[in-house]
């Protein structure tokens, strides 16, 4: 799934799994391919049970897991 913003640009991919699947570094980096071509900033991981959420850094190329999920307008913010 994919949220976007005012302009419709990408904000957000969202990958949804289901609550028997493991998230672990497999399933992660299914989410990272999706976004090479997306370039969306923010990547969430969800079984259900457990979430993962990730911040992109196009500039730095790397991506930084976050413990809480912000809000969409903390999401839009470079």
């Amino acid at each position: 799934m994919v949220v976007y913003d005012d302009h419709a640009k990408a904000l957000l991919i969202l990958e949804l799994k289901a609550p028997e699947v493991n998230l672990d570094e497999k399933t992660c980096e299914q989410i990272a391919i999706y976004n090479t071509s997306l370039k969306v900033p923010w990547l969430l991981i969800s079984n259900g049970i457990q979430h993962f959420c990730f911040k992109v850094d196009f500039h730095q190329s790397k991506c930084q897991l976050v413990e809480e999920l912000p809000d969409y307008h903390q999401m839009q913010q470079p």
